[in-house]
Order: C-alpha cells, then structure tokens, then sequence
C-alpha cells in the first residue's frame, strides 16, 4: 500500500483561501503532499454547525467527480442536516468565485481523474490517484480535530471518479464509520466506460494499473458498513462492476440500485438513501431495507429482504442484452410480493439475460437485490 496512514492521520495545516465567502462556511487550502517535489496545497470548502446541548456533531467528508470541485452547495445540504461537512477538491482546480469554469490551482497536485491512464510512467508519488487519495485521508484527519466535531462519527461520500476515490480511501483508511460511493467502484478494466484506455495501455500496463490504483485492490480492507448506489444504465461504471465491487469489503453491505438514474452531481447528491444511511449508522435509527438473497429457477426469479416494514412499491428489473454490460438497456415490470416472507417473485420475459429487484419502501427509499446473470451460479 503506497500510502502512509500513521503521518497521513495528522491534521494537515490550513490557510484561508481569499475571495470566497459564505456566512456558513471556510474556504481553506489545506497542506497536501510533495508534488515533483514542491508542496502542495488543495482547496477545500467546510462548515461546522453548533453542537447542541454540548454534544460534538458527526461529519462526512465530501469528494466529487470528474469536471467537478469542492462544491460548497453540497457542504451547506450536510450543515443543514447537522452535520460537519468538508468537500475537497482532487484536481488541481478551485471553484470559480463566482460562475465559469474551475480554476486553476497553481499550488495543486497532478491533474485527476481521465489524465490517470497516462500518469503510469510517473513515480507513483506523483501519479492522481496516490495524492487525490492522500488529500482525502488528510480532509479527514483535518475534520476529526475541528472543535465540536465527534471524530468517530464520520462518513464518506463520493460522486462518479469520487465514488472511485470513495471505493479506495475505506480501504485504506479504517477510521471512517460509513461510505456511500455513487456511481464509482472497483473493477474498471472489467467493464467500464474506460474498457477502449485499457485495451490501448496493453496488459503490462494494466497490471500496473490495477495493482496501484483499482479499487478492487483496497476494498477487501474496508469493515465499515457501504451503500452501493448506481442507476441501472449508468454510462461510465456498469451493474457488473458495481456488484463485483460490493462483494469485496467485509462490513455489511447495501445496494440502491435506481431505474434509470441520471449520471451527474446533482443526481449523484440527491438520492435520500444517503442521510438516511448516515443517521443509520451514526445514530442507530431506522435502517435502510437489505436484500438477503437471490434465486432463479426456469425463469422464475425471487429475493428476500429483512427490515421492510411496508414495501410500497416491488418492480423487477431486466435486460435482454449479452455481452458486456455497459450499454445495456434495462426495463422493469411489476413484481410480486409475499409479506409474509418479505419476498418478491417475478417470471422473467422471454430472453431475460440478467435481473435484479428494487424495493421501495413506505419513506420511498429503494432497497435492490444483486444484478444477476439468468441461469448464472451466484
């Protein structure tokens, strides 16, 4: 693992970030790791809201996607739900003080995300994922010494290349209580958006591509409890890969698998399985419905699921298409359900290659069995 937790652990020093403003909110660049040699700094936006009662407030550490940066619309919906929210930037940028494009950081590390595929060559300590990794585990250590912060009630969520992130830093570092990586995961030369990089790379670079910075390399590490949520066309990470990637970790795991789901920042926020996941785990409320097991036999398929209570809506989710999965057109059709045994039933149509069950819940939150191939051993 090419990361060092222990100095990593440290909360990195901050400087205020001038021209940003907000009544809420800091804008800091925090201290990051060496760059070609010259340190670096990274930009970050976060809110602390008052403790009640003197109780120190839980946190979640905030990592966006491709295009994207420390968006301070993202903190202020955490800060609203009470909880101390950082969002970082991975990519060498700034947000714009007011509309347009990214800034620049000139202080900032290698450039993220795509440029990752052509950063092999590099020493790894100078290469995206290692430093964009590295700043995540420092926003963390920054956020757990805050005043009125409770450090071991904090979470992580990412969006797209942040829910790759997300899918690497819980397994490297074990002190975040929850994640909730959207869209992204492991397995990417499996079965992605990214299938046509690989192939270009040749295998001798694959493998080094996937010993360093695929998650897949991590996520066995991870023991916190995952919420898994991708939309079942997503056009960059495939229900393949997703599954594959849910299987590694060794804490309990969930998956939200949502119909048609678009494939952006906004979307990738908006989903209200993730509070409710959040409050789940940090403060023993009512959990999210969890899909058991699977079964198929002659075209008739089945999954279970425990904490229920009332399914307001059981719709099975196919797809005739072979082949690899990104691409693939899924449709979903009404399901039976036994609330008795909290089980949904549904007889595939004719040339159903692949299933998966999404239940909705009475507070309209979906639960999904695991995407599975037709006739396929689990």
């Amino acid at each position: 693992m090419p990361w060092d937790l222990q100095s990593l652990s440290v909360a990195p020093k901050a400087h205020p970030a001038e021209g940003y403003a907000d009544p809420d909110a800091h804008a800091v660049f925090l201290e990051g790791l060496a760059y070609h040699g010259k340190p670096t700094r990274f930009f970050a936006w976060y809110a602390v809201p008052k403790a009640a009662d003197g109780r120190k407030v839980p946190g979640i550490v905030l990592v966006h996607g491709g295009g994207g940066t420390a968006h301070l619309r993202w903190v202020k919906q955490w800060y609203a739900r009470g909880y101390a929210a950082i969002a970082i930037d991975t990519s060498a940028t700034m947000p714009p003080l007011t509309e347009g494009e990214n800034l620049p950081n000139p202080d900032g590390g290698p450039k993220g995300s795509d440029h990752c595929f052509n950063q092999l060559d590099e020493p790894i300590e100078d290469q995206w994922a290692y430093h964009a990794t590295a700043n995540i585990i420092l926003a963390h250590s920054f956020l757990r010494s805050l005043p009125n912060v409770d450090a071991d009630r904090i979470g992580i969520t990412g969006i797209s290349w942040g829910g790759y992130l997300t899918s690497i830093a819980v397994g490297v570092d074990p002190r975040f209580k929850f994640a909730v990586p959207v869209y992204g995961c492991g397995f990417l030369a499996d079965d992605s958006a990214w299938d046509q990089r690989f192939t270009d790379m040749g295998e001798e670079r694959k493998v080094i591509w996937k010993k360093y910075w695929d998650p897949a390399r991590y996520l066995p590490n991870a023991k916190m409890p995952i919420l898994w949520i991708n939309g079942d066309m997503d056009g960059a990470f495939s229900l393949k890969i997703t599954r594959m990637s849910s299987l590694l970790p060794k804490g309990k795991r969930y998956l939200s698998i949502q119909p048609a789901m678009a494939h952006s920042h906004v979307s990738g926020e908006a989903p209200p399985e993730i509070p409710v996941f959040a409050e789940q785990v940090l403060h023993q409320r009512k959990p999210l419905v969890h899909a058991d097991s699977t079964g198929q036999i002659s075209g008739k398929v089945w999954a279970s699921f425990e904490g229920v209570g009332e399914a307001k809506e059981v719709r099975c989710g196919f797809t005739t298409d072979s082949g690899r999965w990104m691409g693939r057109k899924w449709t979903t059709i009404e399901a039976a359900w036994d609330a008795s045994k909290d089980e949904a039933t549904c007889t595939l149509p004719a040339g159903a290659t692949a299933f998966y069950f999404v239940l909705t819940d009475d507070r309209g939150l979906m639960a999904s069995s695991e995407p599975t191939e037709v006739n396929a051993a689990k």
